[in-house]
């Protein structure tokens, strides 16, 4: 097998790690290629209640040109990156599923992403000294076994690191098939539960009465945190054709007509988020409104596995458009 080429890139980064003390850590995903995240904005997600960022450090695809797994969409961080120290930062790689449907060496794989996780981390002690990596990925009963064996080769070449993982709503409670992964704890993704491109899905991010649903299985065997969303967009059809994902739908005279529920009848040529659209298309409005985000935070407040709150994900109107510390308050 050819060797895994991973960059090792040098980043200026000051954190804090969660303890297990019993304190309350609530936190947000930074789920973007580039650096946003200035002081001031910092400042105003500790203000918020924030205590932790999980940043996505880059993804890992499977290059099937070169018959490898390859990084990619890798965080660019700025030289003069200034993290507050109040903040605890969890780095995060996305393992695409399919790359364990191929015969990737999962003791190089774990190797690789390790050493490119502590090369982006490099010149600062405190992020270099955080006790957690999270693993992302959306593993199928097909490529359980070598994703299992990949996380117990991370966690056996990096002892010192707590290794977490995510895990669906589905695995969650299909864990005959699916398995449960064999690492300390985890975080449960409570969004993303319908098809987006299927003309009868009710909402694609998020349900009540799924999350209801899924809830009903007995505890799960490890420590949990949760994510719930705090983000929307909009579904667009014509015909039932899916034309694409565009910007969030709202009532707008002449352009969109709200036509009952979550969905908007196109009135007006127009582009949304770069698709097309003409009257009579249909738009549906997929996320989670505040009393839904609210009523799903003391959903997950009564499992007693679940340890604390996280959001997906920051951008720069997250404080403007959702109420992050209602939420967590309605969660501890």
């Amino acid at each position: 097998m050819r060797i895994i080429c991973f960059c090792l890139l040098t980043a200026l980064v000051s954190c804090v790690t969660p303890d297990s003390s019993g304190e309350d850590h609530p936190g947000i995903y930074y789920w973007k290629t580039t650096w946003e995240l200035n002081p001031e904005r910092q400042a105003e997600l500790r203000a918020a209640g924030t205590r932790q960022l999980f940043v996505r450090f880059f993804d890992v695809d499977w290059n099937f040109n070169q018959g490898q797994a390859q990084p990619k969409g890798i965080l660019q961080l700025p030289d003069s990156l200034v993290v507050d120290e109040t903040l605890a930062i969890t780095p995060v790689v996305y393992v695409v599923e399919r790359v364990f449907r191929q015969p990737v060496d999962a003791e190089e794989l774990a190797q690789r992403i390790g050493r490119t996780i502590e090369g982006m981390s490099a010149g600062h002690a405190a992020l270099r000294a955080a006790t957690r990596w999270q693993i992302d990925c959306d593993w199928t009963p097909t490529s359980r076994d070598r994703y299992f064996a990949f996380l117990r080769a991370l966690q056996t070449q990096f002892p010192d690191k707590v290794i977490n993982v995510t895990i669906r709503l589905h695995q969650y409670r299909e864990r005959e098939d699916n398995g449960v992964p064999p690492v300390s704890e985890g975080l449960l993704m409570c969004y993303n539960m319908e098809p987006v491109g299927e003309p009868e899905t009710q909402n694609a991010i998020y349900r009540e009465d799924l999350l209801r649903g899924y809830l009903k299985a007995p505890p799960y065997p490890i420590p949990l945190d949760a994510a719930l969303p705090v983000f929307a967009w909009g579904a667009a059809f014509r015909d039932d054709l899916f034309l694409g994902v565009v910007s969030p739908p709202a009532a707008s005279p002449g352009f969109l007509d709200p036509v009952g529920g979550n969905r908007f009848l196109v009135l007006k040529d127009t582009t949304l988020l770069e698709t097309f659209v003409r009257p009579g298309d249909d738009v549906r409005y997929d996320g989670a409104n505040t009393a839904a985000l609210l009523t799903a935070a003391g959903l997950l407040r009564d499992r007693n596995e679940i340890r604390d709150l996280i959001l997906f994900d920051w951008r720069m109107d997250v404080l403007e458009n959702w109420p992050l510390a209602e939420v967590w308050t309605a969660f501890y």
